[in-house]
């Protein structure tokens, strides 16, 4: 995905949201790149286009996204600190 155009980057998660509709799985991954050194880094707004379960969205608007992707990443900072943790023990 062209993230410097914003027309072929809608049109990009426009196709992403047709193929979940049709139930299936698609991975996103919402920095937009990969860090160095495995840390997390900023979230891209445009992959909560595109979010299902477990996280509801019931009652969101597009006003809410920033609300949204914290929680995600608090969800993802969860699950990393647990793999962290793991690997601390080895």
């Amino acid at each position: 995905m062209d993230r410097r155009d914003l027309d072929a980057a809608t049109q990009s998660y426009e196709n992403a949201a047709q193929v979940v509709r049709g139930g299936r799985s698609v991975i996103v991954f919402v920095e937009g790149t990969r860090s160095r050194d495995g840390s997390l880094l900023e979230f891209k707004k445009g992959a909560f286009v595109l979010v299902g379960t477990p996280i509801p969205t019931n009652g969101l608007t597009y006003d809410d996204r920033d609300a949204l992707l914290a929680r995600a990443r608090g969800w993802f900072e969860e699950q990393q600190a647990g793999v962290d943790a793991v690997g601390s023990q080895a």
